[in-house]
């Protein structure tokens, strides 16, 4: 994975030992195999480490848009049942305008830098990069016997007909879409893509970094 951005490069082995310590971290919270935890940041690595960890340890990804605000907001992480929430410092606004309308029980975390470290704090949220510091690379304990339809994450409709709805993507869908567009379009493993499409949507994570994760091509 190659963030355009910054111009930071992740390996295989830089994705494998990310996704580690996210699951850790996740042990660590005491999250089990059935669980929610949504995601709310703009396209970064480290969205795909963080659903594709936590998918090590049975627990479920909700892939918040990152334009919402306010009432939809809410809405979609309330309909996903999230226990916690990870958000990005650039969404620090946007979360505090809804802080005091979530579940009392909801944990935030919030990953990146942000010059408003004042907001930040008053949000009383964790760092999230400081505790995947803390964790350890190696891969966690693994107990859960896991199947080809079991859930994967969650992706949400454009809400064109009314408030968006979390769809549910299992391990085999996501196999099927990204198989499909790796054996539509000729692709090889030498091949680069440039995936110019928001990771929450699953045009930009199924058949964009599918291709990466499932067939070894590197994605821009």
């Amino acid at each position: 994975l190659i963030y355009e951005a910054t111009g930071e490069i992740w390996s295989f082995k830089r994705l494998q030992e990310r996704c580690h310590t996210v699951a850790h971290w996740g042990l660590e919270q005491g999250w089990v195999e059935g669980d929610v935890v949504a995601l709310y940041m703009e396209s970064r690595p480290v969205v795909v480490a963080l659903w594709l960890g936590l998918a090590m340890i049975g627990v479920e990804a909700a892939f918040i848009n990152c334009n919402l605000q306010q009432h939809s907001l809410l809405h979609c992480v309330g309909v996903s049942g999230a226990r916690a929430m990870v958000f990005g410092a650039e969404k620090a606004e946007a979360v505090s305008e809804v802080i005091g309308s979530l579940q009392p029980n909801m944990v935030l975390f919030c990953s990146g830098e942000d010059e408003n470290e004042e907001k930040l704090c008053s949000l009383q949220v964790q760092s999230l990069d400081v505790l995947l510091q803390r964790s350890p690379t190696h891969p966690p304990p693994y107990k859960l016997k896991k199947g080809v339809n079991d859930r994967l994450f969650y992706i949400y409709t454009s809400g064109t007909t009314g408030m968006p709805k979390a769809a549910i993507v299992v391990h085999s869908r996501y196999f099927r879409i990204a198989a499909f567009g790796f054996h539509s379009f000729d692709l090889c493993r030498d091949d680069i893509l440039y995936n110019c499409l928001p990771l929450y949507h699953s045009a930009g994570a199924i058949m964009g970094v599918g291709q990466s994760l499932l067939f070894g091509l590197t994605i821009v």
